[in-house]
């Protein structure tokens, strides 16, 4: 609406004029979601990260960090959403434990996403390479996502017929998973 507009061009000028001020956080986050709202995601998406880098202890943080994956999400830019992950994780005044719990599990599921986007390029070699790589880096930190992991791995390996890889990658699912639902579908590949 023209109000919602003249709110935003206003908050410009303020934060321009008056970046330090106390209200320059809130303000800011009010256009930015303003933004959001209407579907805006780049100006959004500036804005909030501008929130997280300018005032990272600002209670409007953590609310613009999840918006700003909110975002990645929708745009399905797994590259950008991993890295906003791993910056958020790193970013120290950002500390809050659910938070960081949170924003691993957003991690864990676009490392996972950008994956099955090899998958859907043809790219099975690679696919399964990073699948194992996944299984390494954040097998212990979720069961389901190691155990779905290592069985995408041992099928892409067998689609591109590296059959010997194949059958190691399956032995060591069936070792670890003894118990899956998937461990039927895996025997019948053996």
């Amino acid at each position: 609406s023209d109000v919602e507009k003249r709110f935003i061009d206003i908050s410009n000028v303020f934060l321009n004029a008056y970046p330090k001020e106390k209200d320059a956080p809130p303000v800011l986050y009010q256009a930015s979601y303003l933004q959001y709202s209407h579907y805006d995601f780049p100006n959004a998406y500036k804005s909030f990260w501008s929130i997280i880098q300018q005032y990272p202890t600002h209670v409007t943080a953590y609310p613009s960090a999840y918006l700003v994956l909110d975002i990645l999400n929708r745009k399905k830019d797994y590259p950008k959403l991993i890295a906003a992950c791993k910056k958020f994780l790193d970013t120290k005044p950002m500390d809050k434990p659910e938070f960081k719990k949170e924003v691993a599990t957003v991690l864990r599921h676009a490392e996972l996403k950008r994956i099955a986007l090899l998958e859907g390029e043809s790219k099975f070699k690679q696919a399964a390479d990073e699948y194992v790589e996944y299984t390494k880096a954040y097998g212990t930190q979720d069961e389901a996502l190691y155990e779905k992991a290592l069985f995408n791995a041992s099928v892409n390996y067998t689609k591109v017929n590296l059959l010997v890889i194949a059958a190691e990658t399956q032995e060591k699912f069936l070792r670890r998973f003894p118990k899956s639902t998937m461990r039927q579908e895996m025997i019948l590949q053996v």
